[in-house]
């Protein structure tokens, strides 16, 4: 009987370790676990990209390639909407991309092997927030407007020495620092930064690296931090405040 009991208890402690999910959120960290997850989510009029994270528990992904369908509810029911095959290209226990949701509705999201079974599955509410948006993109919009950034290679005194447009792996070993500076107290005290790189043959910035956080003083006009990055390419440095209001987008070439 006890035997039993923990044959029982082992083989459900087996099935949670093991869990697959998939999930929505804002970004991951770099061991794959969503920041920010959820299944109720407002974009933009214009769309916006949401991070599509699939965890398969435990386990390392043994196939090669693996599909996400993104199914979305008409006249009452589930129908294919849209899809992405994603080329597994490390052996670890999850994968990632980015989305753009352009419409409102609800959806149906899950991911499926190479033998065409489904392995997890997330119901979605996709809205717009039209108003809020609007105001808030014209409000915090104009405040912002005066931000501007520069990529250095050390600051003094609050000021940028050694401004670069590029960043070169063998001499200065990916490592630069992001200058920003505002022409009023910033009135946030988090940065909250998002990395992303262009793709070889694409004009746009959808390849996620990573997402980081600084701290700082509400009342500073300017502020910098330190950043690595470490394999060539054109990158697209994005920073918000604790609101996740934009404050400016930089630009940085990647050189060996």
């Amino acid at each position: 009987m006890i035997r039993s009991i923990l044959v029982i208890l082992f083989t459900l402690l087996c099935v949670t370790v093991s869990a697959q999910e998939i999930y929505l959120c804002k970004s991951h960290t770099e061991d794959g676990k969503p920041i920010d997850a959820g299944n109720s989510w407002n974009i933009s009029p214009w769309g916006t990209y949401i991070t599509i994270l699939y965890d398969n528990g435990s386990k390392p992904i043994k196939d090669d390639l693996m599909f996400v369908f993104i199914d979305k509810k008409m006249s009452g029911k589930y129908q294919p909407y849209d899809s992405e095959a994603i080329k597994i290209e490390e052996r670890r226990n999850w994968i990632s991309f980015n989305h753009k949701f352009t419409e409102r509705g609800e959806y149906r999201v899950y991911a499926v092997d190479s033998d065409q079974k489904e392995l997890a599955s997330i119901d979605v509410k996709i809205g717009f927030n039209e108003i809020v948006k609007k105001q808030e993109n014209t409000r915090n919009g104009i405040y912002f407007n005066d931000s501007r950034v520069v990529f250095c290679e050390n600051v003094f005194g609050g000021k940028p020495y050694g401004v670069k447009d590029e960043i070169s792996l063998s001499g200065d070993k990916g490592k630069f620092y992001m200058h920003i500076k505002n022409g009023a107290p910033i009135n946030t005290d988090t940065l909250l930064v998002d990395i992303w790189k262009q793709q070889a043959g694409s004009s746009e910035f959808n390849e996620f690296i990573e997402s980081k956080k600084f701290l700082m003083d509400s009342s500073w006009a300017s502020v910098f931090f330190k950043l690595k990055l470490n394999s060539p390419g054109q990158y697209k440095i994005s920073v918000f405040t604790d609101r996740e209001v934009m404050l400016i987008n930089g630009y940085i070439y990647i050189t060996n």
